[in-house]
């Protein structure tokens, strides 16, 4: 049987030292927002206390998270092949966009609840941690009962399901700096990205010959059921 678990996959070092510093760099206090969702244990929407703000294509931190997330998805791939138990294939084509490219800046005592990524067309989360340096900050997963601690230049991506509960623990010493974003369907870039720069940004490139071949197989039994 398949442990929840195994469907968290993480890659080490797929960022370098020097990389982290430069997206690490790029935050900006001025930029930062807040984000709210719902916070699973009650029900209620809540703001999350994370400062966040966007990578901006045809930037540098935005090319290196762009070309480290679409590797994190063909390592994944290969990944859950090999445990033989999923429709990989499908599985990838529902991965084949970010809905933005977020820096994310954890201060002393911020957290993010325990929330879920899921939406009509989001199906997985990327999250690469860009240092280590603090204290508290680990990942927990439905509802606590998993907790990981990630490592500077560490990426991560499982699937946004609605029993993928997570959640970031508060920081009690440091700052943690990470990037994320949420993987699925064209639909799922937020419509100021669409508005300002297009889908193509976000489009990861390894997932385009699964969505050829899906769209090349339900050609073929058209062609076969209507002639």
């Amino acid at each position: 049987m398949l442990d929840l678990t195994e469907l968290i996959f993480t890659v080490d070092n797929i960022l370098t030292y020097d990389e982290c510093r430069i997206i690490m760099n790029e935050f900006k206090e001025s930029d930062s927002v807040k984000e709210h969702c719902y916070e699973v244990n009650d029900n209620e929407i809540r703001e999350s206390t994370v400062d966040i703000q966007s990578l901006i294509p045809e930037t540098e931190p935005f090319r290196i998270i762009a070309e480290k997330t679409n590797e994190l998805i063909e390592k994944y791939f290969h990944y859950i092949d090999s445990l033989e138990m999923i429709w990989t294939e499908y599985m990838m084509t529902n991965l084949a966009y970010s809905h933005n490219y977020r820096l994310m800046r954890y201060s002393e005592g911020q957290s993010i609840h325990d929330h879920v990524d899921k939406s009509p067309f989001v199906f997985g989360s990327a999250t690469f941690t860009l240092n280590d340096n603090y204290e508290g900050g680990d990942f927990r997963f439905f509802k606590g009962k998993y907790k990981l601690r990630t490592k500077a230049g560490q990426g991560m991506i499982f699937p946004a399901e609605s029993y993928f509960v997570h959640g970031v623990d508060k920081i009690l010493n440091g700052m943690r700096y990470s990037v994320n974003s949420f993987l699925g369907s064209e639909e799922c870039v937020v419509p100021r990205n669409k508005f300002n720069y297009g889908s193509d940004y976000y489009f990861h490139p390894y997932t385009q010959r699964f969505r050829d071949y899906m769209e090349n197989e339900s050609k073929i039994f058209y062609m076969k059921n209507v002639n």
